[in-house]
């Protein structure tokens, strides 16, 4: 049979072509005749060749395709890991820095603004700004970033939810323990939650003072007498409360009585002043002023003149003349603490009470009255342990123009507002 006859009958048979092994083999047991052709030659020696070609080679292609499937892997899972890594939170905390200064006790903590850059521009990015854009915030040009409103927005809404702070950022001493934190509460914020122990070092030495050691440099003092004393003070050093054993007439610390207890502070201005140079207050910086050594009245060696010159004030006043004839006794004369005319000035007063009749004729009628007067002068001061007599002028006389019926009723008066007057001698 021949070739193509041999071919026919396999392919019926098997359903298929002969392969060249096949072939070859069928040549060789002399199944058909053949005739072979330059084409035939051709054809066989191409499939020998590629059958020599698959045995020598076939080996190397599977393992050059598994090669390269592995790097294709490879470079897949590298991919998906920067891709991971580039979508986490970013840790910012090692970026910032914490600056201490001040005094020991006393030192402040302050962020630097380092971190704010870089902390915008990893959100920037998140929201999708451009990276011409991002690399602009890094190095501190925020401008860039108004130019989109909806993006604009977004990085806000991070910005927003992180939170950068000190736990304790005053009254810092050193080797104290305190902690930064980075919070945010929204999930997909690009900045993550972290916190940093911190040790507080570098302040300076202070010095710790106690309110006692002011008192020494600027002493507090008690001045003037009994049930009118004051307390005398630099105002820009101290604050003044009331007494908590006995009632203060005002806030200034007057009408004080021996036995009171007066409260006094330091003023927070200036215990802020000594704590900008390093210096430290002990305590509360409150401190009680016991009131004693307060006279009753002073002793005044020249009363008398004193007297003597409000009687001449009484006269002047209550002249007689054609229709009036005033008979004027001095009764009693009483040593008030301060200004009977104004508790704000200075100095005190000396008053008496005057039984003046004044026997009236005024046109064949005649008519006699009795009544009581209160005169003096106040604004007094002591020079050693006299009274300056010549140098008192109408400014300083004190006198009432009411009158009274008895000398009983003007003593009320003036004790309802000075129930401490002190009767003279």
């Amino acid at each position: 049979m021949t070739k193509e006859e041999w071919k026919q009958a396999f392919r019926q048979m098997n359903g298929r072509e002969p392969s060249v092994e096949e072939f070859l083999k069928a040549k060789e047991n002399g199944e058909f005749e053949f005739e072979e052709t330059l084409e035939d030659k051709t054809e066989n020696i191409s499939k020998l060749d590629a059958v020599s070609l698959k045995q020598r080679f076939g080996g190397k292609n599977k393992q050059y395709i598994i090669l390269a499937g592995s790097i294709v892997f490879i470079i897949v899972l590298i991919i998906g890991v920067f891709s991971f890594v580039n979508s986490r939170p970013k840790n910012i905390i090692t970026n910032i820095d914490v600056k201490y200064s001040g005094y020991n006790k006393l030192g402040i903590a302050v962020l630097s603004e380092n971190y704010k850059n870089e902390m915008e521009a990893i959100i920037a990015k998140k929201v999708g700004y451009s990276s011409s854009d991002v690399d602009a915030v890094k190095k501190g040009n925020d401008d860039v970033l108004t130019a989109n409103i909806t993006k604009m927005a977004q990085l806000t809404k991070y910005l927003d939810d992180t939170v950068v702070k000190l736990s304790k950022d005053n009254n810092l001493s050193n080797g104290d323990k305190i902690t930064l934190s980075v919070t945010t509460s929204l999930k997909d914020n690009p900045i993550k939650s972290a916190k940093k122990a911190l040790t507080v070092s570098g302040l300076e030495k202070s010095t710790v003072y106690k309110i006692s050691d002011i008192i020494k440099k600027y002493p507090i003092k008690v001045i003037g007498y009994n049930h009118f004393g004051s307390l005398t003070y630099n105002d820009e050093i101290f604050n003044l409360s009331q007494t908590t054993d006995s009632y203060l007439a005002d806030e200034g610390g007057k009408n004080l009585t021996n036995g009171d207890s007066v409260k006094m502070y330091l003023s927070n201005s200036y215990v802020a002043a000594l704590a900008k140079k390093g210096f430290i207050l002990s305590g509360k910086g409150g401190t009680t002023i016991k009131v004693s050594g307060l006279l009753d009245s002073p002793k005044i060696s020249n009363l008398n003149d004193l007297l003597s010159q409000i009687d001449t004030v009484v006269r002047s006043d209550k002249k007689s003349d054609d229709y009036d004839t005033y008979t004027i006794t001095r009764q009693e004369s009483y040593f008030i603490g301060e200004n009977i005319q104004d508790s704000n000035s200075e100095g005190f007063s000396v008053i008496s009470i005057y039984k003046i009749i004044d026997d009236s004729n005024f046109f064949g009628q005649h008519t006699k009255t009795t009544s009581y007067y209160i005169y003096g002068y106040k604004g007094l001061e002591l020079n050693g342990d006299k009274i300056n007599v010549a140098s008192l002028t109408k400014d300083d006389v004190y006198d009432e123009y009411s009158s009274y019926d008895s000398i009983q009723a003007a003593l009320d008066s003036l004790k309802s507002d000075y129930p401490s007057l002190v009767k003279l001698n």
